[in-house]
C-alpha cells in the first residue's frame, strides 16, 4: 500500500495502527490482523482514542510516534459532512474520564473467543494474560472508570452519529460467525468459536457434573500455584510463545486438553468477575456478589455478561475487512 502525506487526511478518518511492543504483536497474532489499535481521525491533525488514562485527543504526530506505520481507511460513501460522527466523538471525549483502555483487556477478550494454537508455552501465557487483565480492571474500578476497547469508541462514533436505524453513517462489522455452544441448553452468541476457552469454561461452569465437577472442586487447590505465574514477565512469556508456534504444530488430544484445566479455569472465572463488576458498576441494577455463585444448568451473572460483551465486540482488525470503508494509504511516523 502506498504511503501517503498527513495532510490528504481528512475529517472522521479510521486510523489503523501496526504497533512495535509485545502486547501489540500478540493482538495481532489472535486477531489474526496486521493492526492492534484503532483511532479516530478529528481534523486539524488531532486523534481521538482510547487510552490507559480514558477517552483523549492528541496530536497525530503524538498518536502514532512509537508505531510502524498507520494505515488510513475512509468511508466509501460520500457524505457532504462528517460533523455527525466528529460531534459524537467530541462527545464520548468529554466524558473520557468515565472511560479507560487497556491492550491487555483486548487480548485477553482474544484469547477467550479464538481457536488457538496450542503449544507448550500457551497455558501459562494465557493464564498470564486473564490474571493481568483482570487486575487491571479492578484498577479501572478503583478509579471509577468503566472499560472501553479502543475499536470500540471509534465504532460508535460511527453506530451513533445520527439517532436513526438506517443511519448512513453505520459501519457494517459483523465480525464474528455465530456459533452455538456445546452446552444442554444449547446457548447461541456471536463471537464464541465452539474450540475457545470459553466455551469449555461455559460448559464447565454451566453443566455441574463428571469432570467438569472435579475441575470445579479443583479451583481452590489452584490458587496455591498463582505465585509462581506471577512471577513470569508477560513480554518474554509472549515471545517464546511467537517464536514457538512458528514450528510444527502438534494437533492432538492430549495437547489441546493441556490447557483446559483448573488453573486456566480460574483465571477465565476471576477474568470474567472482574470485568462483569467493573463494567456494571453505577448502573441502574444492583452488582451481584463478586464471587460466582454456581448452580447446575445454570450461566453466573458474570459469565452470561462477558458472553454478552463479545457478541458486539469489536476488535481494531475488523475495521481492515469492513466493506464500508476503504484504504487511502499509510502513514509513517
Amino acid at each position: 500500500m502506498d504511503f501517503i502525506k498527513k495532510t490528504e487526511m481528512q475529517d472522521a478518518d479510521v486510523i489503523l495502527y501496526h504497533g512495535k511492543t509485545w502486547l501489540a504483536k500478540a493482538i495481532r497474532f489472535f486477531d489474526g490482523s496486521n493492526i492492534n489499535h484503532a483511532g479516530l481521525y478529528l481534523g486539524l491533525e488531532k486523534v481521538g482514542e482510547a487510552l490507559a488514562n480514558g477517552l483523549t485527543k492528541r496530536s497525530f504526530q503524538e498518536s502514532i510516534k512509537d508505531n510502524e506505520y498507520v494505515i488510513i481507511r475512509r468511508l466509501k460513501s460520500h457524505h457532504d459532512t462528517m460533523k455527525p460522527v466528529l460531534e459524537k466523538a467530541k462527545t464520548y471525549i468529554s466524558a473520557g474520564n468515565r472511560y479507560a483502555y487497556e491492550q491487555i483487556i483486548l487480548l485477553a477478550f482474544l484469547c477467550l473467543t479464538r481457536k488457538l494454537h496450542v503449544n507448550a508455552g500457551l497455558d501459562c501465557l494465557i493464564r498470564k494474560i486473564l490474571d493481568e487483565a483482570a487486575n487491571m480492571t479492578l484498577l479501572m474500578e478503583q478509579g471509577k472508570k468503566q472499560p472501553m476497547i479502543c475499536s470500540e469508541f471509534v465504532y460508535r462514533c460511527y453506530d451513533e452519529a445520527l439517532p436513526s436505524s438506517t443511519d448512513p453513517y453505520s459501519l457494517d462489522i459483523n465480525p464474528f460467525p455465530r456459533a452455538t455452544l456445546t452446552s444442554e441448553k444449547k446457548l447461541s452468541y456471536s463471537g464464541v468459536h465452539r474450540d475457545s476457552l470459553l466455551a469449555w469454561a461455559t460448559d464447565v461452569i454451566t453443566i455441574k457434573k463428571g469432570a467438569s465437577s472435579d475441575l470445579l472442586f479443583s479451583l481452590e487447590d489452584s490458587k496455591s500455584k498463582k505465585k509462581l505465574l506471577e512471577e513470569r514477565n508477560l513480554d518474554e512469556l509472549i515471545e517464546q510463545y511467537l517464536f514457538e508456534v512458528k514450528g510444527p504444530l502438534r494437533s492432538t488430544f492430549d495437547v489441546e486438553a493441556s490447557i483446559r484445566n483448573a488453573e486456566m479455569l480460574a483465571s477465565i472465572k476471576n477474568f470474567a468477575e472482574a470485568y462483569y463488576q467493573t463494567s456494571i458498576k453505577g448502573e441502574k441494577e444492583a452488582v451481584e456478589p463478586v464471587t460466582m455463585k454456581i448452580v447446575e444448568g445454570e450461566i453466573p451473572a458474570a459469565f452470561a455478561y462477558l458472553l454478552g460483551t463479545v457478541a458486539n465486540f469489536v476488535t481494531p482488525g475488523d475495521f481492515l475487512n469492513c466493506q464500508n470503508l476503504y484504504s487511502v494509504g499509510n502513514v509513517s511516523p
